[in-house]
């Protein structure tokens, strides 16, 4: 659009001077027959005429023709002061660029989000791959020896397990997120003293248990107040 009007106005100013051309012309012409009156004659004539028009309209169009060659004139522009200049710029966009790339680098596989849902997700799939047997209770009818026999073997075994794979590792993430200032509530002092996790499993009948009584479930949500580079993302 502003092209077309650059154009238009253009063509305007060209007919103006073409028409203030030809005005001056005819003076030109009138005073010339004053002073040459030889002239006269050549114009009464329409071959004389044509010829003075054709020079006139040559010398014109030639002067014309150079004013188009020559460059445009060199118009500084005027900064709007309420720009940013490019320097500043340059460097905010610089800066945005490598708070993106901190954001988006991958997480790395050892990130304590990404430890903390593996142990959560071993502790839950060892449960369900051993489950307890059938527990003899205080009750003496139900005081049968082999199964307070079984029942003693698997609290043996699975506490074995416990201590040798995963007393370590699940202490040590409970107590990162205990330094990053994250609440733990009670998790670290059941990862020392008891069989982490057994609790739903061995009293609730291998039914799924609510998260407010499942101490693997409550690891895995720890997960959730770290980001990918272990900073928390909540303050307490």
């Amino acid at each position: 659009m502003k092209d077309i009007f650059i154009a238009w106005f253009g063509a305007i100013v060209i007919v103006i001077i073409a028409v203030r051309g030809l005005l001056d012309l005819a003076a030109s012409i009138e005073y010339a027959q004053e002073i040459f009156p030889w002239l006269k004659n050549i114009t009464q004539s329409k071959r004389g005429y044509r010829l003075l028009l054709s020079l006139t309209c040559l010398f014109y169009g030639g002067t014309l023709y150079e004013l188009l060659q020559e460059p445009p004139p060199f118009i500084p522009a005027i900064q709007n002061p309420g720009a940013l200049p490019i320097v500043a710029v340059a460097k905010e966009n610089r800066d945005l660029r490598e708070k993106l790339a901190v954001l988006t680098e991958p997480e790395s596989p050892d990130s304590l989000r990404r430890r903390t849902v593996a142990v959560a997700a071993e502790l839950a799939d060892f449960w369900v791959k051993n489950p307890p047997p059938y527990y003899p209770g205080n009750n003496p009818n139900n005081s049968d020896p082999e199964k307070l026999k079984a029942y003693t073997n698997w609290s043996v075994r699975v506490d074995r397990t416990y201590k040798e794979k995963y007393q370590g590792p699940l202490l040590g993430i409970i107590r990162t997120y205990k330094q990053l200032g994250i609440p733990t509530g009670y998790l670290e002092a059941a990862a020392e003293n008891h069989i982490f996790g057994e609790f739903p499993y061995s009293g609730a009948g291998m039914q799924p248990p609510f998260c407010q009584v499942d101490e693997v479930c409550q690891v895995r949500q720890l997960a959730w107040f770290v980001d990918s580079k272990d900073r928390p993302v909540v303050t307490f």
